[in-house]
């Protein structure tokens, strides 16, 4: 799968004004200003289920991908943006460590 047509097909499933972009080597992150923990999670449900349907229609024999997501929601932007990459880091290895296919929501303390 190519990464620019993930990366497009994604931001067709955010709002306008939401920023998506890929952070490093099969990462992304996507900033939903505004959005609450219920928004977020449906847009990560979005953009999985986007994942699936792209692998599913390019994979090869024998292929297997997956798409694991961290999240994580600051009220009012009163975490840093480095916070909150952090605790959704921290999330996503969460939910990659439980066999991928996995959504975390990080702790509102960002322990």
């Amino acid at each position: 799968m190519r990464v620019k047509a993930f990366a497009a097909a994604v931001k067709t499933g955010l709002r306008a004004g939401d920023l998506v972009g890929r952070i490093g080597g099969e990462e992304f992150a996507a900033v939903l200003p505004g959005a609450d923990e219920t928004e977020a999670r449906t847009a990560a449900e979005r953009v999985m289920q986007t994942f699936v349907e792209l692998v599913g229609s390019s994979a090869q024999d024998g292929a297997h991908s997956s798409a694991s997501a961290g999240l994580a929601v600051s009220p009012a932007s009163e975490e840093s943006i480095e916070a909150l990459l952090v605790a959704a880091d921290r999330a996503l290895y969460e939910a990659k460590g439980e066999g991928g296919n996995k959504l975390r929501a990080a702790t509102p303390a960002f322990a």
